[in-house]
């Protein structure tokens, strides 16, 4: 007997979330092997466990608990394996930056190694390159992201469409917000000796850092989302990644923040990108139905 039929509708767990998203992206026609291959391998998985007299009995005892535990592994709907994804990153995420808060107040040995690359990183500063950087940092400046953000709302406005205006609007809110919570709670002094220009706000967390990752990162996140051949969106994915780094890069150099700034920045802001990208997903599967994120 299939465990699994126990609860109506078999779901088929026969991707994981990132190839569901490369999929769900539009990749090409070459990479539908490793699509098939991992089919095969979920299902082989699915099988062994469904054997499992342990599995069976449990099955057999509580299949509504049964049936909600294996609806949180299909791709055919959002709030299956994608959905389940996000949570777990989300939670994960919340417990990374948890640590290095702590790390932060309690730990000498992250204070030390602090200190030891701001120090490093001042001592090979070169003034062109960190004039560049410098520059290239205001892309993280509130006046420029207000810039940016007010130049795509206005865009979204016009074109009525609400559900990217939703979750531009969530990223940017909840990056404001925390980012602005956190450097009032921690009041960490910048490490001013090393510093190439003045900042007046606190450290901890990098905002810079905060909004390469949740805003920048949701604005990558739609661009590749809409690239249709896959080649490209590789490149764009590798373009977002440097961009992302780069900026996180540049307040080290520059040597306004500590390394445990930008790790607690990209952390946040990977918290306020996975529930932009959830509302975002979720919003468009309410609206557009199933076949949005049904697999072949």
């Amino acid at each position: 007997m299939n465990v699994f039929c126990l609860y109506g509708r078999k779901h088929n767990l026969h991707a994981f979330f990132f190839v569901m998203l490369l999929h769900r992206m539009g990749n090409g026609g070459r990479h539908n092997n490793d699509v098939t291959r991992s089919k095969n391998y979920i299902l082989i998985l699915l099988r062994r466990v469904e054997g499992n007299s342990v599995v069976r009995k449990f099955a057999l005892k509580y299949p509504r608990l049964m049936r909600f535990i294996t609806s949180r592994f299909t791709v055919s709907e959002f709030t299956g394996l994608p959905l389940t994804f996000l949570i777990v990153c989300f939670i994960g995420n919340v417990l990374l930056l948890d640590e290095i808060a702590e790390s932060f107040e309690n730990s000498a040995m992250m204070l030390s190694v602090d200190k030891t690359v701001a120090q490093f990183l001042f001592n090979i500063r070169i003034t062109g390159l960190a004039n560049a950087l410098f520059y290239f940092s205001k892309m993280g400046t509130f006046p420029v992201v207000v810039l940016i953000a007010v130049a795509i709302t206005t865009v979204l406005l016009l074109r009525r469409n609400f559900i990217y205006l939703f979750a531009l609007l969530v990223a940017l809110a909840g990056t404001g917000t925390t980012v602005l919570i956190g450097k009032n709670y921690f009041h960490r002094v910048r490490p001013e000796a090393f510093s190439f220009y003045f900042e007046p706000l606190y450290s901890f967390p990098s905002g810079h850092a905060t909004v390469a990752v949740a805003f920048y990162g949701l604005l990558f996140y739609v661009l590749i989302r809409h690239v249709e051949k896959y080649k490209n969106k590789s490149l764009w994915m590798g373009v977002a990644i440097l961009f992302v780094l780069l900026l996180g890069f540049s307040r080290l150099y520059l040597g306004v923040h500590y390394l445990s700034d930008v790790l607690a920045g990209f952390s946040l802001g990977l918290l306020w990108l996975l529930l932009a990208i959830s509302l975002l997903e979720w919003r468009i599967y309410n609206k557009h139905g199933q076949q949005k994120l049904t697999m072949p």
